[in-house]
């Protein structure tokens, strides 16, 4: 079901038109070709108001289809939501060796090595929709791993909602382009529920499916792009912060299977590390207006458009030109409101605190990790980035509801049931709206699967059919997920205990 949400992203958008798909799928290309870590070629200085000034790009040898098409085919309607992608021309396979730029030709080479090689099968458009189906393969395999992470003790049954959270319509729109920014999300999303499954696992040890879980997941998100790494790093302390299970932590490292993780988890983390200071791939980023800012008023403006990194997370089409409908921002922010409020009155003390505390933080990042930087290159941040850290909020909320045994087995079917239903409806809305935006413009008719415009590979009727239809199975198979199992008799943090004792010996008792 994950893969099939993914899928219909990745086959009801045109060529090109997710968010600087052109850059990565010449990378991707690019990679085919030997490109490793491309030349530098200067960008030149076009002016105030320009976009792109100063800084690098990369030269690569790519097939001919990746060159000029990569940037002309979706001018026609990419900077104008009222368009429809219809005056779009056809993505031609093209063999022939050519020369073309990407600004992002040293970014790890990981992802693109894993949906890249479709090129050397196919130049034109069936190659292309592969290497976006390829990407939803590998999402939805990460965003089921953090699903069954759930199931692996009844202690962490109820954070499958927090999952299902997690999992903005933005994440599936990610999941259905050519963008690593995809990948890094996912993981991060099987990231966070598979470390807290760990640690609040009671098994005498882990189980092997629950290890390759965390390694595949914390691994891939180490080498996905530029400050994934750092991802890694937020991710791990949060979780150990927020659980404070240190005594049990040591106990699982003289697990064998820990540690073959743990080293191997820390190799991929060392090699991201070392790629993205080594291969300066952070030095050819350039933002948006305004530049020359002083500190204070970076900071200022920063914050004063955080609203709309926010509103950027749950959903964003077209290059990030056209956000979703606002209602779908307010309900998805009331939904993560409901499970953190719920998390301070029934779940666990350190659980429910580090949620609040990582909910700051996400809102926060943007102004921190720009401030150094904004006044000379501007403001380069766009709300995607974060996806992999904002995943924990929702994670952590709902392992503090369901771990804790305060609310009753009603109160939490109630809750779930609520939850997952607003996630359903949200992922439809989201979809029709980006149909609508492709088929007919923004100002087209509502009904956009009814007259002329746009058409994907597959009939849009059935593809708003199949978004139902996934949306809704994974909503119910949540619910039962996250439904199972006495919470009462779960209780499993130490701030809980009544009586000073950890869970497990009131468990015990």
């Amino acid at each position: 079901m994950f893969f099939g949400l993914a899928s219909v992203w990745a086959l009801g958008s045109p060529v090109l038109s997710n968010s600087d798909e052109p850059a990565h799928s010449v990378k991707a290309a690019a990679l085919m070709e030997g490109e490793f870590v491309p030349p530098k070629v200067p960008l030149p200085d076009d002016g105030p108001g320009a976009l792109l000034r100063g800084g690098f790009t990369t030269g690569v040898h790519v097939p001919k289809a990746y060159t000029w098409q990569t940037s002309k085919i979706p001018l026609c309607y990419i900077y104008d939501a009222k368009q429809s992608a219809a005056c779009a021309p056809q993505f031609h396979a093209d063999d022939r060796p050519s020369m073309w730029t990407t600004l992002i030709g040293r970014y790890p080479p990981t992802y693109y090595a894993s949906v890249g090689w479709v090129t050397l099968l196919d130049t034109g458009s069936v190659g292309f929709y592969s290497m976006r189906l390829l990407t939803a393969a590998l999402c939805a395999a990460l965003l089921a791993g953090a699903l069954a992470a759930a199931t692996t003790t009844r202690r962490a049954r109820f954070m499958a909602v927090g999952v299902l959270l997690a999992c903005t319509p933005m994440v599936f729109v990610l999941a259905g382009s050519i963008n690593p920014n995809a990948v890094e999300a996912a993981a991060g999303v099987c990231a966070w529920a598979t470390l807290a499954a760990a640690l609040v696992h009671d098994g005498r040890q882990l189980p092997r499916a629950l290890l390759f879980g965390i390694g595949a997941s914390c691994a891939l998100l180490a080498v996905t792009r530029p400050l994934s790494t750092l991802w890694l790093l937020v991710i791990a302390l949060t979780v150990l912060a927020a659980l404070g299970r240190w005594q049990l932590l040591m106990t699982r490292l003289r697990e064998p299977g820990v540690r073959v993780v743990v080293a191997a988890v820390g190799v991929a983390a060392a090699a991201g590390a070392v790629w993205t200071v080594f291969s300066d791939n952070l030095d050819n980023n350039s933002g948006y207006e305004p530049r020359g800012l002083d500190l204070f008023h970076v900071i200022k403006h920063s914050l004063a458009i955080t609203p709309a990194y926010l509103r950027q997370m749950v959903a964003a089409f077209g290059w990030q030109r056209v956000e979703g409908p606002w209602p779908l921002a307010w309900a998805w922010g009331l939904v993560i409101a409901v499970i953190v409020v719920a998390a301070l009155r029934w779940g666990g003390r350190r659980l429910a605190v580090s949620a609040v505390g990582l909910l700051v933080l996400v809102v926060l990042t943007p102004t921190i990790l720009q401030a150094p930087t904004a006044g000379d290159i501007g403001f380069v941040w766009s709300g995607r980035y974060g996806l992999a850290i904002a995943a924990g909020v929702p994670i952590l909320a709902a392992l503090a509801i369901g771990s804790s045994g305060r609310l009753s087995a009603r109160g939490m079917r109630r809750l779930a049931a609520g939850l997952v239903g607003v996630f359903a409806v949200a992922q439809v809305v989201a979809h029709a709206a980006s149909m609508r935006r492709y088929v007919v413009g923004v100002r087209g008719p509502l009904a956009y699967f009814t007259g002329p415009g746009w058409r994907p590979p597959v009939p849009t009727l059935l593809l708003l059919a199949l978004v139902i239809a996934f949306a809704s199975g994974l909503s119910v198979l949540v619910y039962r997920v996250a439904t199972e199992g006495d919470p009462v008799a779960d209780r499993v943090l130490d701030d809980d205990a009544p009586d000073g004792r950890s869970g497990d010996a009131l468990v015990a008792s």
